[in-house]
């Protein structure tokens, strides 16, 4: 174990103090009133080993300031620190002082700077040379560290604070977490190949992109909806047979040839005649007997797309209700196991420490006033500490229980939703029963079958075939005008009734985007079931791990990680006393608590070095320690500081 002690420190014209020599031993006491210096002293062996005060700042006042608060000139302000490392004196000297240079002409000399001159052993050396011997001594943060008790808790960053707890107590692994929790099972094959804040920040992606598809597949069935397009298609391959049927004719009456022109034009009057009653006829009776129809289809399609919406959304539910009682079995196993850490910690009793009975450097025995003082101490230390925990157990257990009700109350209203969604359901299927059975009643005959339509189609065959019966080339071009008419009829009505099977297609089309969406809110539900048991994992191993933190410290435990108010978690790392903020302590826990973490510290890293401990008139007892201290009492009658070796 690397031992590192302070044995001598000689300040000159440092911060007001003009000269002072201070030797120190395992325990050395300085006294005095406020501003004679005590401070300084820290200050100073902090300047000389890295070049900052002991409040970690680089830029400080050093020299000597006369009363209006200007530098004194022309003095050498120095520190010269002798130490005693693995039983080896190492002498070291640190001089800051003035530059003056004369210019040509000029008579007096300027200030043009400052230098920082460096001894080891009383050679001089480089700034280098000097920092790499430190560092050879000890790493300049881990120094810090183990000789200022505050530096752990208020001056080092969280992060790395939690860095130094994980070296010194080991991460924990995956597989123990699992094997804390068994509803975290399920997560074993996602660990297999990545780290859970790995898996957590993928599982998360992959929720952003599923709801994306989940928002814009409802859009792409509108889209695929407001294309259908419904037509009498019945009516519509009637009338193409018919306008068929007439083609053939007039290219048959091409074929043939006719005669007269004049008896032509009589008889294609008369053609013409028959042909727009034929084609009034046809519309008036197609667009009224179809009406009704077609109405009927109208609401029958309406109410099955409404009974398919009203089952998508019974599926949703359902699987709300799914993930709802999941997270209830999963809080009331989590409920099991506070009662349990519960029932445990409530039967613990104090184990007195052995080092409270004898001083553990000379193995001396302590008095029994002052052990049963400090037995008391141990006692109510450990009973705060313990109503502290049960009562944060019982927090978590309300919170716990709260979320069990919400999820019970939640699975009694979504049951209700279903319940009145499948009434809604039943409701449209005997609507479209009802409406099914009123169409299959409704025969409409196709015009093609009315008596009156038959005899006009057969005096218009009668009178096409008369004018067939002519030759001349008017008729001839009058027939192939009516060939191109019936052609573009018939590619019209083609093109409607294309939209039967176009009609089939985008309904299969909205059944394949139904069933995706299905698919891709399953996927979401899988998805945040994963999110919510890596958030538990996350805990649990943090729980784990302020555990197993803590039980390596008597004066103070260590918080890693704070719940959001989303049910969140983020890490954190925060020294507690008696459950108050480190920072947010008084002196004397400040103190202790910092010594406590030296300690452990030190044991881990094997070295020890000088404490100093300011404001040490705040603590009636500090714990055991194996370090150097040094104590910097503030005393009213002490005008003049007083060395205690």
């Amino acid at each position: 174990m690397k031992n590192i002690e302070l044995i001598k420190l000689e300040l000159r014209n440092f911060k007001g103090i003009k000269s002072l020599d201070v030797n120190f031993n395992q325990i050395t006491n300085i006294r005095g009133d406020n501003a004679t210096g005590k401070t300084t002293i820290f200050d100073a062996f902090t300047w000389l080993m890295f070049g900052k005060d002991s409040k970690d700042r680089s830029t400080f006042e050093i020299k000597t300031l006369d009363s209006n608060n200007e530098p004194l000139h022309g003095l050498e302000h120095s520190v010269v620190g002798i130490l005693r490392i693995d039983g080896k004196v190492w002498t070291l000297k640190k001089a800051y002082k003035e530059k003056w240079t004369k210019r040509r002409g000029d008579t007096a000399k300027d200030l043009t700077g400052h230098e920082t001159l460096f001894e080891i052993n009383e050679v001089p050396v480089s700034q280098t040379e000097y920092k790499n011997k430190i560092n050879d001594f000890l790493n300049e943060d881990l120094f810090k560290l183990i000789t200022n008790p505050l530096f752990f808790s208020l001056n080092t960053e969280w992060k790395k604070r939690r860095e130094i707890l994980l070296q010194i107590l080991g991460d924990i692994s995956d597989e123990q977490v699992l094997d804390y929790k068994t509803n975290l099972a399920p997560l074993r094959n996602h660990l297999e190949d990545k780290t859970i804040d790995e898996l957590l920040a993928q599982t998360k992606a992959t929720k952003r992109k599923l709801n994306d598809e989940i928002k814009a597949i409802p859009t792409r069935i509108d889209e695929a909806s407001r294309s259908i397009k419904e037509f009498d298609f019945e009516s519509l391959k009637a009338m193409k047979k018919v306008q068929t049927r007439r083609l053939d004719q007039v290219q048959e009456s091409l074929n043939n040839g006719s005669s007269s022109d004049e008896r032509k034009l009589k008889i294609k009057s008369e053609i013409y005649d028959l042909k727009n009653k034929l084609r009034d006829f046809e519309y008036n009776y197609t667009t009224n007997s179809g009406k009704e129809k077609k109405e009927v289809e109208r609401y029958i399609s309406s109410e099955k797309a409404h009974k398919e919406s009203i089952l998508h959304q019974i599926e949703l539910t359902r699987q709300k209700i799914a993930r709802a009682e999941h997270d209830k079995s999963v809080l009331e196993n989590d409920l099991v196991i506070l009662r349990e850490k519960y029932i445990t910690r409530n039967k613990a009793k104090l184990d007195i420490p052995s080092h409270i009975l004898a001083c553990p450097t000379c193995k001396r025995a302590f008095e029994s006033d002052d052990i049963e003082s400090k037995k008391e101490e141990l006692q109510a230390n450990f009973n705060q500490e313990k109503a502290k925990y049960l009562t944060d157990i019982q927090v978590d257990a309300k919170w716990t229980q709260e979320k069990i009700d919400t999820a019970n109350n939640q699975m009694v209203e979504l049951n209700f939703q279903v319940a009145d969604l499948e009434k809604q359901v039943n409701s449209a299927v005997e609507q479209i029963i009802e409406l099914d059975s009123k169409l299959s009643e409704m025969v409409i005959v196709p015009f093609t079958e009315i008596p009156e339509y038959i005899h006009m189609e057969e005096e218009l065959n009668k009178l096409e075939t008369s004018y067939r019966a002519d030759d001349g080339e008017q008729a001839r071009k009058e027939l192939k005008d009516r060939e191109l008419e019936l052609k573009s009829e018939i590619s019209n009505l083609e093109a409607q009734l294309s939209q039967e099977q176009h009609n089939k297609e985008l309904r299969a089309r909205v059944s394949e985007l139904e069933k995706e969406l299905q698919e891709v809110s399953q996927r979401f539900a899988d998805a945040e079931g994963i999110e919510y048991l890596c958030e538990q994992f996350i805990k649990t191993k943090v729980e784990l791990l302020e555990s197993s933190i803590n039980g390596k410290f008597s004066n103070v435990s260590f918080k890693l990680f704070s719940t959001q108010v989303n049910g969140g978690i983020t890490e954190t790392c925060e020294a507690l006393i008696d459950g108050v903020p480190f920072g947010n302590a008084n002196s004397a826990a400040q103190i202790n608590g910092g010594l406590d973490i030296i300690n452990s510290l030190g044991d881990y890293y094997q070295v020890s070095g000088p404490i100093f401990l300011d404001n040490r008139e705040s603590v009636t007892r500090i714990i055991p320690t194996k370090s150097q201290i040094i104590n910097l009492f503030v005393d009213e009658n002490e005008k003049i500081l007083r060395v205690e070796e």
